[in-house]
């Protein structure tokens, strides 16, 4: 029975990449089952571009989670607004980049989220969740 389970996780996880390779999924996500945060194509969470799952509630190591590159995912220079869905008050702030790998500019969204990204609309390129 649990074969059966895992194979067809297996089947699905392949079935979503196919369709978001083809231009089909509106949404991207990282894998896991804990919903971190979602970032949003307009501002005031308007146009679903991207969710962030992980495995756990939050990790302890090394502190942070996130995406360091999303031009990798083709949604890098597109988000204007975000939301960190915190779980007991850990992982409920984003900060957001200018560039790939964490670096330059940087705007920081809290737990209530941000419906504009000010000075990153359109501009962000790496994220990360943390503590």
């Amino acid at each position: 029975m649990r074969s059966k389970i895992v194979l067809g996780l297996l089947v699905a996880t392949i079935a979503y990449a196919c369709l978001a390779m083809a231009g089909g999924a509106d949404v991207e996500a990282a894998g896991g089952s804990y919903l971190m945060a979602r970032f949003w194509d307009n501002k005031n969470f308007s146009s679903l571009l991207w969710e962030h799952y992980y495995e756990y509630i939050c990790p302890q190591q090394p502190g942070h989670i996130g995406n360091v590159n999303l031009a990798m995912a083709g949604v890098d220079n597109r988000f204007e607004s975000a939301n960190a869905y915190g779980y007991s008050g850990y992982c409920e702030t984003t900060i957001m980049y200018k560039y790939a790998n964490l670096s330059g500019t940087s705007y920081q969204c809290g737990g209530g989220g941000c419906s504009d990204l000010g000075v990153l609309n359109n501009d962000v390129t790496s994220y990360k969740l943390f503590r």
